[in-house]
């Protein structure tokens, strides 16, 4: 069985458009980094959070406002790899893990 390396990179490394080019550099030289799960950009999950209670959104609208910050981060990501000459295949979580479909708390559906 092949072992894969996760890496998860948070938000606090990620605080500005400069960081995803610097993320993508270390990420270069960093060969068995084989999955990269990244977090919505440095106090994007907040304001994201402050705007959904504002509109008073459902549990699964904010689920899915919230999402965006990651799906954002992630793009951005992608893009600086491209830049430095990496192959990268941007996967959405919503298409590859299934949860149990309680918003506001969901948890991995493992079945």
């Amino acid at each position: 069985m092949a072992i894969v390396n996760v890496v998860k990179l948070g938000g606090s490394i990620l605080r500005e458009a400069v960081s995803y080019q610097q993320v993508a550099s270390i990420i270069a030289l960093q060969p068995t980094w084989r999955l990269i799960v990244v977090s919505a950009q440095y106090g994007v999950t907040r304001q994201l959070w402050e705007q959904g209670r504002a509109q008073h959104l459902s549990a699964q609208e904010m689920d899915a406002l919230l999402a965006q910050g990651e799906l954002d981060s992630a793009q951005k990501l992608a893009e600086a790899c491209r830049i430095q000459g990496l192959s990268v295949r941007l996967l959405d979580a919503r298409e590859v893990m299934a949860t149990d479909s309680q918003y506001g708390q969901a948890q991995p559906d493992f079945s």
